[in-house]
């Protein structure tokens, strides 16, 4: 008697895909036309990320000093609104760019009130530590060393100024050039395409 042969065991189909040729290349279309939005998304999250480490650091060696206080407390803030602009930014939300943009002049403002304000206490206090600023030891040495710190904070918080003028205001315009590109990004891509995006879908 011979053996029964089993049917052969039948190879499951592939699925079909539901995207269609022409649904990949608007997909791939829209992810060329939104680089520079999501490298915009990429740069905002590090920078708040970095900002709120800085703003923890500040705030734990400015225990005793209400100005250090004051600057780790501003610049938790600004920190906290970049990494939600951020997301907003990253859902392709209106608007999102521009508060980055203006969430940089805030921060400008920030270091500029605070080196302002070094300057302004070098130039109505003593600078030396109180052990160099006894009547004393400053008739010894004259005033030239006072006269050299006040230089010397002078040049370093002017440079904190000059730098939040232009590394913040630069950073601000280039935030706000994101928001033209996010329109324009919206009004030539998909909705469908949108809506996967602002779902968390990657395209």
């Amino acid at each position: 008697m011979s053996a029964v042969t089993p049917p052969p065991i039948p190879q499951a189909m592939p699925a079909a895909s539901p995207l269609s040729p022409e649904h990949i290349r608007l997909m791939g279309e829209a992810r060329n036309r939104g680089k520079k939005i999501r490298r915009a998304v990429g740069w905002a999250t590090f920078e708040g990320w970095t900002l709120v480490t800085f703003a923890a650091l500040t705030v734990l060696m400015s225990l005793t000093s209400p100005s250090g206080l004051a600057v780790g407390a501003g610049l938790g803030l600004v920190g906290m609104i970049e990494l939600r602009a951020a997301g907003r930014l990253r859902r392709l939300e209106r608007g999102a760019a521009r508060q980055l943009g203006f969430n940089q002049l805030l921060l400008g403002g920030v270091l500029m009130v605070y080196a302002a304000w070094k300057i302004y206490e070098a130039y109505t206090g003593p600078v030396l530590s109180p052990e160099l600023s006894a009547p004393e030891v400053r008739q010894a040495l004259g005033t030239s060393m006072e006269d050299m710190a006040r230089t010397i904070y002078l040049v370093i918080y002017g440079g904190v100024i000059a730098m939040a003028i232009f590394a913040q205001g630069g950073t601000a315009l280039f935030y706000f050039s994101r928001e033209r590109l996010l329109e324009k990004y919206l009004a030539e891509t998909p909705g469908w395409i949108v809506e996967m995006q602002r779902a968390g879908i990657a395209v």
